[in-house]
């Protein structure tokens, strides 16, 4: 009688660990499938932010580059004239 209720208290605790051990498995996959989507999401953003970038470099050297030219030639008759 003993052996037989030891028996099915270690079948309980089986039970209950595979169940643990199920549970956890799946908060594991959960955790990857989260993981990866929130890295898919910052590898959008970034590939965003890029393109972003190199339209505002773009934009930049087509605007301000003729300026930059006046300015640097305004500097250098300024320091050429000592003034």
């Amino acid at each position: 009688l003993d052996l037989q209720v030891s028996n099915e208290r270690l079948s309980q605790q089986v039970a209950t660990l595979q169940e643990q051990v199920s549970g956890e498995e799946k908060l594991k996959a959960a955790f990857e499938e989260f993981k990866r989507y929130e890295d898919n999401r910052v590898e959008q953003r970034c590939a965003e932010m890029d393109a972003r970038l190199d339209a505002l470099s773009i934009d930049f050297d087509e605007e301000l580059y003729p300026y930059m030219l006046t300015a640097i030639a305004g500097h250098r008759w300024v320091i050429g004239r000592g003034l």
